[in-house]
């Protein structure tokens, strides 16, 4: 007799870790995850042995602590007593890892739980999400207000390894950072990924670069070992980032030509001048960013950032390039007309509903 069942994703109680489909096979009459692109289904020589086998596993299941609802399809084969299976069972998907899974962001291996009021509850998401291999730690997000440092936002560790420094990995190169002490977005941060690669294919051999508001040094040390730069220096604000970049910057043996300092982002008379500037910085009138246009080299650029919505995005950025050029007339060595050579989302998509977060690349010509 086959019997082929739709039975959904398999929910498990909280004290029950998720099985995996092989460990599913030990369920009697044995049964292993499919995947089928129809929908319900069921297919037998008898009718009455089909739905004598249907509930001797959903009697199984329910022993084993597993709830049968619906999206996922398993396949019951019985021969005689013996267990035959039909094909080996795949492994779980990300998208049905999700479903069953508490919810959660994951930062490399250490997953962060939402904040709650109940310890009780967190120690039972724990107890789940640590079944899976690929996670090391659990910890739980504290808004700013809460927690040690009560000034910024942070995590907090719940269970598994107590250690919560992470390795993040980009263009080949390694970040390390205690999540316990300072986030990041990693990935998404000042600019994003892909807002790095641009960056590095425009830096031309010989350049000095300056990044405002570098945090853990993941721009600094992207461009440093994806160009030819003369140097790339990095501004920090937050004295516990850049000790993480200094290490990162070491770490990566890019010492000779990428730096990282603490201090003012807005005050470079200490500095020289930089050939390109990516000023990563928090919102910021125009008129307070006179100091970045007096640290320009004429030909130079400065990729500036900002907030913008979808209708202010669909229109020319004349009244910010008008502020620029009012703050380029201000430095006699910067004599050429500040033009708009790039314009775009970073990252390419909202980060609000119809808000973006655009990039600008203004080159004194």
């Amino acid at each position: 007799m086959l019997l082929q069942w739709e039975v959904s994703s398999m929910l498990l109680r909280s004290d029950i870790r998720i099985p995996t489909p092989w460990e599913c096979q030990r369920l009697q009459p044995s049964f292993a995850c499919r995947s089928h692109a129809s929908s319900r289904f069921c297919s037998s020589r008898s009718s009455v042995a089909a739905t004598a086998t249907a509930a001797t596993v959903l009697s199984r299941c329910r022993g084993q602590g597993l709830r049968l609802r619906t999206s996922q399809k398993v396949a019951m084969v019985a021969r005689g007593g013996d267990d035959v299976f039909a094909d080996p069972p795949r492994e779980l998907s990300r998208s049905t890892k999700k479903q069953l899974l508490p919810k959660h962001h994951m930062m490399v291996d250490v997953a962060v739980l939402a904040a709650s009021d109940s310890e009780e509850d967190l120690q039972r998401d724990a107890k789940v999400l640590l079944s899976q291999p690929h996670i090391r730690s659990v910890a739980v997000f504290e808004p700013r207000g809460v927690g040690l440092d009560e000034s910024r936002a942070g995590v907090r560790h719940v269970a598994g390894d107590p250690n919560l420094e992470i390795i993040y990995k980009e263009s080949g190169l390694s970040f390390r950072l205690d999540i316990s002490q300072r986030l990041s977005r990693f990935s998404r941060c000042q600019g994003g990924r892909g807002e790095r690669e641009r960056l590095a294919t425009l830096v031309a051999p010989g350049e000095r670069v300056l990044i405002l508001g570098s945090g853990i040094g993941i721009t600094a040390c992207v461009l440093g070992a994806r160009s030819e730069p003369a140097e790339v220096l990095g501004i920090e604000r937050d004295e516990v980032k850049n000790e993480f970049a200094v290490a990162n910057i070491c770490d990566n043996k890019l010492q000779r030509t990428v730096r990282s300092i603490a201090g003012d982002l807005l005050d470079m008379s200490q500095l020289g001048s930089f050939n390109r500037i990516c000023a990563f910085l928090k919102f910021q009138p125009i008129e307070n960013l006179q100091p970045l246009m007096g640290a320009l080299m004429p030909g130079g650029t400065l990729h500036y950032y900002n907030h913008e919505s979808k209708e202010e995005f669909s229109q020319e950025p004349s009244a910010v390039l008008e502020a620029f050029r009012a703050l380029a007339a201000g430095h006699p060595h910067l004599q050429g007309e500040v033009r708009l050579t790039w314009r775009g989302k970073v990252p390419r998509k909202s980060i609000a509903p119809k808000f973006y977060r655009v990039g600008m690349d203004l080159k004194i010509s």
